[in-house]
């Protein structure tokens, strides 16, 4: 939780930052109809490059498949990915793997 709501509270009210958390608890489950649809802050809404940012972070910590993180946040996030497909989503995460992607905050030194 402490990861998600450090790197997420900008984007999203408190309320959606606690469906996300529900959302991510049913990935780890593998219990994809709890999903819950969110969308960003119109006045600070995320980008694609994050939401796969966060979703190959989430999906190392889980030893979740790509194409699972894939589907996860083009599930979750509808409006911020409306355009995106599966396959470029899963595809995209890939080439994070190659440049081996890892999030290390200043702050708390939180790494995922």
């Amino acid at each position: 939780h402490d990861y998600t709501t450090y790197i997420m509270a900008k984007f999203f009210t408190k309320e959606e930052l606690e469906t996300l958390h529900e959302n991510i608890e049913a990935l780890a489950y593998g219990q994809q109809e709890r999903y819950k649809p969110i969308r960003s802050r119109e006045d600070n809404p995320i980008k694609s490059p994050a939401l796969r940012h966060f979703a190959w972070n989430i999906g190392e910590r889980l030893d979740i498949p790509l194409i699972d993180r894939a589907k996860f946040i083009k599930e979750i996030f509808p409006h911020e990915l409306g355009n995106a497909t599966i396959e470029y989503l899963s595809g995209t995460l890939l080439q994070a793997k190659s440049r081996s992607m890892c999030l290390k905050t200043e702050t708390t030194g939180l790494t995922a």
